[in-house]
């Protein structure tokens, strides 16, 4: 269940704004007047007369606030979960404040929203040599010519051919072959992460690369 935060300068504001939900016997019953607390009071030790003296004030947020279950109402600057006090829209200051009142069985304090993280895409096994060849192009890795040349006819662009000359010879060739001739490109073959490196991108990057690649 949500409540809704409504803010105003004083209680005049409120009841010029909200008049048909306050009347003479105050705010209706699913209105409720309340403070924004931002620090609770500070009391000494008892003196004789056993009352603690006050030595700071409790701070309250400037305004007049209320909470109402109905949404959509002037002077509205949040959404607020009963249960969990987390704020589910609206104006973040009021993270951390205390309501006083509160609704019975509600959380007093507003809290930040806990927000799920979302389940990472997975990385494609493989894409196509078209699909590898036009990516390196949208990131600018390889000119968009060198991208049609490449899936075309095999044609190997600069920046892989200088990739491939920083490889031991011995592996040279092998690396070419593969390049210039292969229709699928498999992420986790060795010669991905050496010729990534080279080309300047990290473990992350080339997932991303795949992941983007793979739905062109």
């Amino acid at each position: 269940m949500l409540d809704h935060l409504l803010r105003f300068g004083d209680e005049a504001a409120a009841i010029a704004a909200l008049s048909d939900l306050h009347g003479e016997d105050g705010w209706r019953g699913d209105v409720l007047p309340v403070s924004l607390v931002t620090a609770d009071a500070i009391f000494g030790e008892p003196a004789e007369d056993g009352i603690p003296p006050i030595i700071a004030e409790r701070q309250v947020r400037p305004g007049f606030f209320l909470l109402a279950s109905a949404p959509g109402l002037a002077g509205e600057v949040a959404s607020i979960e009963r249960a969990t006090g987390a704020l589910v829209a609206g104006d973040s200051d009021v993270i951390g404040a205390r309501l006083d009142p509160a609704w019975a069985g509600a959380a007093p304090v507003i809290v930040a929203p806990v927000i799920e993280p979302q389940p990472e895409e997975p990385v494609p096994a493989s894409i196509s040599d078209r699909q590898f060849a036009q990516q390196l192009a949208v990131l600018g890795t390889i000119t968009e010519a060198e991208a049609i040349a490449w899936a075309a006819r095999g044609d190997l662009p600069d920046a892989m051919e200088a990739a491939i000359a920083s490889l031991p010879r011995d592996a040279q060739f092998s690396a070419r072959m593969l390049l210039s001739s292969a229709t699928l490109y498999e992420r986790a073959h060795p010669l991905a992460y050496v010729l990534a490196g080279l080309l300047g991108y990290d473990h992350e990057a080339l997932d991303d690369l795949w992941r983007a690649a793979a739905v062109l």
